[in-house]
């Protein structure tokens, strides 16, 4: 064998060995690109999966907070039975149901709760004023459902709500801090709209909507430990 013929044959190895080497590569590849592929599919799915859930649950809070605040606006109706400023004042004897609904079922379900309850409850005793109900004080009331919720407990369980120590001091704090929103927000729109000056405002709300919300913290730590086993099939959000 000459020279040639063993260069010839070094020459045809050596594109053998890259030919292999592509092929090699070629497959790698396609393994990589099928084992990304197997990867990302359940991945995706429980990404979905894990939205649609979210969505759901969100709107099931949605829904049980509009249920309470119907039921909260009937109450505050037909049990209320001290009037404090005719047509617009009573002593809420279940304003602290909004609070407990946004404690139980998160803090979106206590903002429902309250502006619907005070819809409802404006409409049935005949109290209903399109900018003080939709825009005014509503709103201050929906806040007393949220705030305590939102900063106190939207990240606990029921669990942790129930038997956490000083959870109920934490929340009666905030609860306060709501209450004195709702006094200071409510009694500034009354006087914008009329209805009296901005002091007598915030000292009729003050009477009619704080003492019984005082009491929120208490009934929503007893909630929590005896819910705490059907967390799973709470909405909470």
């Amino acid at each position: 064998m000459n020279e040639n013929d063993v260069k010839t044959q070094a020459e045809n190895l050596e594109a053998a060995a890259d030919e292999t080497a592509s092929k090699v590569e070629e497959k790698a590849s396609a393994a990589e690109a099928e084992m990304e592929s197997a990867v990302s599919e359940p991945a995706m799915e429980a990404a979905v999966s894990k939205e649609t859930a979210k969505g759901t649950k969100v709107m099931k809070a949605i829904i049980y907070g509009v249920l309470f605040g119907v039921i909260t606006g009937v109450l505050w109706a037909y049990l209320n039975p001290i009037t404090i400023v005719p047509g617009l004042v009573q002593l809420r004897l279940f304003s602290f149901i909004p609070p407990v609904i946004g404690v139980i079922f998160g803090p979106v379900a206590g903002l429902a709760s309250g502006y619907i309850g005070s819809i409802v409850w404006a409409i049935l005793s005949g109290t209903f004023s399109p900018i003080d109900t939709l825009i005014g004080s509503s709103i201050f009331v929906a806040l007393t459902g949220f705030i305590p919720a939102f900063f106190v407990t939207r990240k606990k369980t029921l669990a942790e709500i129930g038997y956490e120590k000083g959870i109920v001091w934490k929340l009666l704090i905030w609860t306060v801090v709501a209450a004195a929103v709702d006094v200071v927000g409510s009694g500034g729109v009354f006087a914008l709209l009329g209805f009296m000056d901005f002091p007598m405002g915030m000292f009729v709300i003050a009477i009619g909507d704080a003492p019984c919300m005082i009491l929120a913290p208490f009934i929503s730590v007893f909630l929590a430990r005896k819910l705490k086993n059907f967390e799973t099939s709470l909405p909470r959000f």
